[in-house]
């Protein structure tokens, strides 16, 4: 996408990123996508530029238009730059677009550079080969570099995080200007960006054939056959009167050169080269016409037999398209087409971008969509004819392309650009995804390739009507960390937290709160093993929300970020969920609640927590803390399967005040989808976290695993290895830091669960030996100041606490524990863990290792619910 009307066809039909050739009435070519005049609402500003960045001894200067746009502008957000390109900068994309709705929630300001030579940013008397050469990507990024910096110093912003956006050649330069200037952009989202320079570009109508198939398997093949039928009747001049008539030419057809025939068909190809290219899209919110017309309809003309044979039909589609767009008739003459991309004046009939951008292609890019590949429906222009035009029109030799475009990709990178913070969207149905990136390059450089979407389709306003696919790719995980995350964990206001909520589920965000527990306790403990059940921590403060009012019930509710009224129809759904007998692997929840004999219980309270949480309820004396602590430590005991023998201690129940004690208690049993064998299990070294090294027994498996690379936003670099139990319900996921010298409380942080979803996408299967330490790990986590340290602290607190719907009595939390534990060996996994509040309660997850220090998740993959967690310093 370029940020004006898009992609018509410039170069003797070169289908480009956007090519703006004003085609009218009669003239060459035709604009398949016409654009309505937009009111803009942003005013244009002129920034003075320099004409040529790398020539210090030439001052000349010129205006160069841009808009800007401050109304979700925060104090202290980031700066968002919008990148111009092969045409002129519309200011529909400084009112709406994906972009802008970053912008309101990171609160950016927003400014939109038009690209030199296009447009109104004219930085020459008139567009002559000699002053073309002021035209490239290098003296564009220049530019954006330029004015950058004069903005940052000028408007107060250099300490400001700046992010450039840019779809198609423009996402190219977003992707190039973080490459080349690192200081000046932190990160860059190049939507449908070809990023690899490539003379000959045949796989562009391999797509399209693609494309096309993709709605009817018969599309392609009849649309061969029409194209093949036309170029056997340019070969007789008898033919031409009636295919004058057929297809609506402005004048008689004139076959006297290959360029003639080439250029005819060529253009007749490119109605559904421009059709598929942006099938779907929503560029009408800039006033683009004729966006109704899709892979669909095409496909619908070229089948419908009425209409006659193939030929018939495809001249049909050609006369449908100039009715749509209202043209009398189609010029096909290629001389006009070179009498018009010759002109040099700024009024010429190419100064829309035609001109312009045939010069870089030919001076730097390719691109050139030729017909000599097999694998595509169309004949007859083939790159001979497409590169001759850069020596008629430049005088730029064949081996001038060839060395230009070789230099590019020596300059930039092409497909092996390297650099961070990047992020890659592409589109299938898009034939410019061929040259762009779909598959990550690093955790930095991630690609996020959306099926069945087209040209920059992620870049415009969502609508009701999007794809499944292009909906999700708006929300996706993956679309907000780089987004947002990267942003957000540079920014002091970081809203990520309360976006991503909107697309977790009830488990994930349980869970998440759970890791933020978690965290705050391996870092006071960095060289101990810690187990912890982040669902064990939301459970428990799910049965006392039904209790709570006021702000203590606020302070719980945000921190699990549930719907303020009422999630109980969700939670219920989830334990039913994860309990669910069909499942292969054994996750037994078992919540009780223990009140003291004749303490009011308010029915309510009693009732949610049955129907939501099968929580038994049950009368003690807690007069006889011996007693009472016996009973409810062999509840534990019988619902862990015996791996928790015991929760609390006497002296935790005070034998006066002691009114209600809520516990959740998780067992895991899983078996290895793939079993370790005991044979191989080998005595081998692990480098601990308190910098011994001792001997453990490793597991050893040689198979088939999921892996993934990612690294936190400081570019710490760790990997991801799933380990799957034999009801594929449920995943162990093992993190280790890539680096050795990296400490796993580096990684930590970066963990939660928008980034555990997100390794999903990064993963790869891969066959590898894995050694993994057989250990043991158990522990007993104090809850409160973990917990209070985010945000929940009134029910711990004997003024404050507000749980009138427990009782009529007052009551407050006086301890919030959890025990966990976790065994694991060559057959599975064993884990359970007891969560208590004498008003709270609490479990834990499982992990697996390498030879030094690493992380463990126990995950169901269906809910995104981390059943347990832990860090192993010495196994």
């Amino acid at each position: 996408m370029a940020l004006d009307q898009r992609c018509v066809r410039a170069f003797g039909k070169i289908w480009l990123v956007l090519c703006v050739l004003t085609l009218a009435n009669g003239q060459k070519g035709f604009r398949k996508f016409v654009q309505r005049a937009h009111r803009p609402t942003a005013e244009e500003q002129w920034f003075i530029q320099k004409l040529d960045h790398f020539n210090g001894q030439d001052s000349t200067v010129w205006k160069q238009r841009f808009f800007v746009n401050d109304k979700y502008a925060q104090p202290g957000g980031p700066v968002f730059l919008m990148i111009g390109g092969e045409g002129p900068a519309s200011p529909a994309w400084m009112e709406q677009g994906t972009w802008f709705t970053y912008a309101e929630k990171l609160g950016a300001l927003c400014f939109m550079l038009e690209h030199r030579f296009y447009g109104k940013s004219h930085p020459t008397p008139d567009l002559s080969t000699e002053h073309l050469r002021f035209l490239s990507s290098r003296q564009a990024l220049a530019d954006l570099a330029h004015f950058r910096t004069v903005m940052a110093e000028t408007l107060g912003l250099s300490e400001r995080k700046w992010v450039a956006f840019g779809g198609s050649y423009p996402g190219s330069l977003a992707a190039w200007f973080r490459l080349k200037y690192p200081h000046l952009v932190y990160a860059s989202v190049a939507t449908s960006a070809p990023v690899h320079a490539q003379v000959n570009f045949p796989e562009y109508l391999e797509v399209v054939r693609r494309s096309l198939a993709s709605e009817n398997t018969n599309c392609p093949l009849l649309v061969k056959k029409a194209s093949d039928t036309l170029v056997e009747l340019l070969k007789d001049p008898t033919t031409y009167n009636n295919i004058t008539k057929d297809f609506n030419l402005c004048s008689k057809l004139q076959i006297q050169t290959k360029s003639d025939s080439a250029y005819f068909l060529e253009t007749l190809a490119g109605n559904f080269m421009d059709v598929v290219q942006y099938n779907q899209d929503n560029r009408e919110f800039e006033g683009v016409m004729g966006t109704n017309i899709t892979i669909k309809v095409l496909c619908g003309v070229m089948a419908d037999a009425s209409l006659g044979d193939p030929y018939s039909r495809y001249a049909a589609v050609a006369r449908f398209m100039m009715e749509t767009f209202s043209m009398k008739c189609l010029n096909v003459s290629y001389s006009d087409y070179v009498q018009d991309m010759t002109s040099a004046s700024w009024s010429g009939p190419a100064a829309g971008g035609g001109r312009q951008w045939v010069y870089q292609t030919c001076t730097e890019f390719g691109f050139y969509q030729s017909t000599d590949s097999p694998d595509q429906p169309f004949a007859g222009f083939p790159l001979e004819y497409q590169v001759k035009q850069c020596a008629d029109f430049y005088n730029v030799s064949a081996e001038q392309l060839a060395e230009a475009v070789a230099q590019t990709n020596e300059y930039y990178g092409g497909y092996k650009i390297r650099s961070s913070r990047i992020v890659f969207p592409n589109g299938s149905i898009d034939p410019w995804h061929a040259l762009g990136i779909t598959l990550d390059i690093t955790p930095d450089l991630p690609a996020v390739f959306i099926k069945g979407t087209a040209h920059c389709a992620n870049m415009y306003p969502a609508r009701s009507q999007d794809l499944v696919q292009l909906t999700m790719a708006h929300a996706t995980a993956e679309m907000k960390r780089v987004c947002l995350f990267w942003l957000c964990s540079a920014l002091a206001s970081c809203v990520l937290h309360s976006v991503l909520a909107q697309a977790l589920t009830y488990g994930e965000r349980g869970s998440d709160l759970g890791i933020q527990v978690f965290q705050k306790v391996a870092l006071t403990k960095p060289q101990d093993n810690v187990v912890l059940s982040p669902h064990g921590v939301a459970s428990i403060l799910g049965m006392l929300l039904s209790g709570a009012h006021g702000d203590t019930r606020k302070q719980i509710i945000t921190a699990l970020r549930y719907k303020k009224n009422g999630p109980y129809k969700m939670l219920r759904k989830l334990h039913k969920t994860l309990t669910a007998k069909s499942n292969l692997d054994a996750v037994v929840i078992a919540n009780g609640m223990f009140s003291q004999q004749g303490f009011p219980l308010e029915e309510e309270f009693v009732e949610t927590n049955r129907l939501n949480f099968q929580s038994l309820s049950q009368s003690l004396d807690f007069s006889d803390p011996q007693s009472a602590a016996a009973h409810i430590n062999q509840w534990v005991h019988n619902n862990t399967h015996g791996h928790i023998p015991s929760l609390i201690k006497a002296d935790m129940l005070d034998a006066a005040l002691t009114r209600l004690v809520v516990v959740n208690s998780i067992y895991f049993k899983g078996l290895w989808k793939t079993r370790f064998q005991p044979e191989n299990t080998k005595m081998r070294p692990f480098n601990a976290g308190n910098g011994n090294v001792y001997k453990v027994p490793m597991m050893s498996q040689l198979s088939v695993f999921n892996m993934a690379a990612d690294s936190t936003p400081q570019g710490l670099k760790y990997k991801v290895i799933e380990l799957p139990y034999h009801g594929s319900s449920v995943s162990m996921l093992v993190v280790l830091p890539s680096e050795e010298d990296t400490a796993l409380s580096q990684i930590l942080p970066h963990i939660n669960t928008a980034t555990v979803h997100g390794w999903g996408k990064l993963m790869h299967a891969r066959k590898f030996r894995l050694l993994i330490p057989r250990f043991t790990a158990d522990a007993e986590v104090d809850l409160e100041s973990s917990l209070i340290a985010l945000g929940v602290r009134d029910m711990f607190s004997q003024e404050k606490a507000d749980f009138r719907h427990i009782s009529p009595e007052a009551v407050y939390v006086s301890k919030a524990l959890q025990k966990a534990k976790v065994i694991v060996n060559e057959d599975g996994t064993k884990a359970s863990s007891a969560t208590t509040a004498i008003l709270l309660a609490r479990s834990s997850p499982p992990w697996v290792t390498v030879d030094r220090p690493f992380l463990f998740l126990i995950r169901h993959n269906p809910t995104g619910t981390i059943l347990f967690m832990g860090q192993i310093n010495q196994p």
